[in-house]
C-alpha cells in the first residue's frame, strides 16, 4: 500500500478510534451504495479489520432506478472479503412522498435512508453506522444552506457524528484523495447517474465547484474549515444559552424565560435561537418565528402567537412563556390485550397474528415478533426517566431511550408520550417508530408471528 493510501487508512482508523468505535463489542456497519466514495470507505475498513474493529456492510435501495448492478457488485465484493452484507429497499413512491411532504427528493431520501440503515445495523448487530461523506460534500452542503438563506447556523454543515451512532470518518478527506485511492487499489464501483441529474440542486452546484476551485484555490477546504469552526461556535452558543437561562438540556415545555435574560431585537433572536437548538425545539423554526418571539418579548402584556410543532409563545408579566397548545396531562399507558386496532396518543397500533414465513418489515413503523415468546397482554407506556433499553442486534449493549427519541427526531415536547411497547413480563419490544427491542426475534423455529404496526399518525 502506498504512503497516501496508508494515510487514508490512518485517517479513518484514528477517527473511529477517537469515537470509541473500535473498542471490544463494537461493530461498524459501512453504508455502501456502490459509488466510489462508499466503496473506498469499505476498502479502508477492510484494511483496518485486519488489526482492529469489526465491520459489516449495508445498502439502501431508494427505488428510484434499477439497482441490479450495484447490488451484484456489493454482494460479490463483500463475499470475497468475508464481510456480511444486507440490502434494504425503501417502499415504492419516494418521489411522491417528497412532493406530498413539500421536501426535496434529496431531503426525503435522507429522512428515510437513516431509519433503514438503523434497521440494517440492528439486524447485523452493528453499534455504529459509517457514511462516506467527503470534504466536498461538506462544502456543497454549506453552500446549499447559505443559498437557501439558512443564516450563520447553516455554516455548521455536516457534522462528523450524527448522534452517538452515525460517524463520518472521511469528512476531512478530499474527493481527489478518494479517487486516487480507488484507482491505485483497483476498487470497482458503479457510477450513479443521479449524481449528474441537473434537476437536483446539489448536482448543479457540484458541477460548479471545479470553477470555484479554479478561481479560489482550496475553496472546498476553506468551506469545510468554516463549517468546523461554525459547529464549534454553535455548540458553545448552545451551552451558553442553557447557562444564561439557568436550564439543562433536558428542560421541557412549558418554560418561563425572564425578559431581561431574553433581551430585545437581534440579541433576543440570537439568544432564543440558541436556546431552542439546545432544547431540541429548533426544527422548523425560521427567522420569521424568531422575529415573532423577539416582538412578543418587547411588546405588551398578554400578546401570544402559535409556533411550529404545536407550541406557542406569550408575553406574561415579566416573562416570555413558551407552552404547548392544548397541553394535556401526562398520557397514561394503553393496554393491548391481543390482536386488534388500538387508539393511542401517538396514533393507531394494529396488532395481528400470521403464520411463519417471510417476515419483512417497514423499519419506520412496523415490527414482527415471535408470537410464541411474547407474553400477552402488551402495554404501551411513557418512557421512565433515564430508562435504557437493549435494541435488537446490539448483543447486550443498551441505549438511553432519550437518545433513541432524539435520533428519531421526535420533538422534545412529545418525548413523554407512550412509546415503550412491552409485554406482560416487562420485555421491551419496541420504542415505537424509533428502534425495536432485542426480545422475541423471529427465527427458523418460530411457529407464529406477531406483527405490530403504527398505521395512523395523529
Amino acid at each position: 500500500m502506498s504512503g497516501s493510501d496508508g494515510m487514508l487508512v490512518r485517517t479513518v482508523h484514528d477517527a473511529l478510534l477517537g469515537a470509541g468505535a473500535l473498542a471490544p463489542g463494537e461493530t461498524c456497519l459501512v453504508a455502501v451504495s456502490g459509488g466510489r466514495d462508499s466503496m473506498v470507505l469499505l476498502d479502508l475498513c477492510m484494511e483496518i479489520s485486519g488489526t482492529a474493529g469489526a465491520f459489516v456492510a449495508g445498502t439502501v435501495d431508494h427505488g428510484l432506478r434499477p439497482f441490479q448492478a450495484e447490488a451484484g457488485l456489493l454482494e460479490r465484493r463483500c463475499a470475497e472479503n468475508g464481510i456480511p452484507w444486507r440490502l434494504a429497499h425503501l417502499p415504492p413512491g419516494l418521489r411522491e412522498r417528497a412532493r406530498a411532504e413539500g421536501r426535496s427528493l434529496e431531503d426525503q431520501a435522507r429522512r428515510e435512508r437513516y431509519p433503514a440503515l438503523d434497521h440494517l445495523a440492528d439486524g447485523l448487530g452493528a453499534t455504529r453506522i459509517l457514511t462516506a461523506h467527503t470534504l466536498e460534500d461538506q462544502a456543497e452542503t454549506v453552500l446549499l444552506r447559505l443559498l437557501r438563506g439558512a443564516g450563520p447556523m447553516g455554516l455548521t454543515g455536516i457534522l462528523a457524528a450524527r448522534g452517538p451512532r452515525v460517524l463520518r470518518p472521511l469528512l476531512g478527506v478530499s474527493r481527489d484523495a478518494v479517487r486516487d485511492h480507488a484507482a491505485a487499489r483497483g476498487i470497482p464501483w458503479v457510477r450513479d447517474p443521479g449524481n449528474e441529474d441537473d434537476g437536483v440542486r446539489r448536482c448543479r452546484l457540484r458541477s460548479l465547484l471545479p470553477a470555484l476551485g479554479a478561481a479560489f484555490p482550496g475553496a472546498a477546504a476553506v468551506l469545510a474549515r468554516d463549517a468546523e469552526v461554525a459547529a464549534e461556535h454553535a455548540e458553545g452558543l448552545r451551552g451558553w444559552a442553557l447557562e444564561h437561562f439557568d436550564l439543562t438540556a433536558e428542560a421541557e415545555l412549558p418554560l418561563d424565560l425572564p425578559l431581561p435574560r431574553v433581551g430585545q431585537g437581534a440579541v433576543a433572536r440570537v439568544r432564543l435561537h440558541a436556546l431552542l437548538r439546545a432544547l431540541g425545539l429548533a426544527e422548523g423554526i425560521e427567522r420569521r418565528h424568531l422575529e415573532i418571539l423577539a416582538d412578543l418579548a418587547a411588546g405588551a402584556e398578554g400578546r401570544s402567537a402559535d409556533l411550529p410543532h404545536g407550541w406557542f409563545a406569550a408575553r406574561r408579566g415579566e416573562v416570555l412563556h413558551l407552552g404547548l397548545v392544548g397541553a394535556a396531562p401526562s398520557p397514561e399507558s394503553v393496554e393491548i390485550p391481543g390482536p386488534g386496532r388500538y387508539a393511542t396518543p401517538i396514533g393507531v397500533l394494529e396488532v395481528f397474528e400470521e403464520g411463519p414465513g417471510e417476515a419483512a418489515t417497514d423499519p419506520r413503523g412496523e415490527i414482527v415478533l415471535d408470537g410464541g415468546v411474547v407474553r400477552l397482554p402488551l402495554r404501551l407506556r411513557p418512557p421512565r426517566p433515564g430508562e435504557r433499553v437493549e435494541p435488537f442486534g446490539l448483543r447486550g449493549h443498551t441505549r438511553l431511550v432519550s437518545d433513541l427519541l432524539s435520533e428519531a427526531r421526535i420533538p422534545r415536547h412529545l418525548r413523554g408520550q407512550p412509546r415503550i411497547l412491552e409485554d406482560r413480563s416487562g420485555q421491551v419490544l419496541w420504542v415505537v417508530t424509533c428502534r425495536r427491542g432485542a426480545a422475541a426475534p423471529v427465527g427458523a423455529d418460530t411457529g407464529a408471528v406477531l406483527r405490530i404496526r403504527l398505521v395512523e399518525e395523529q
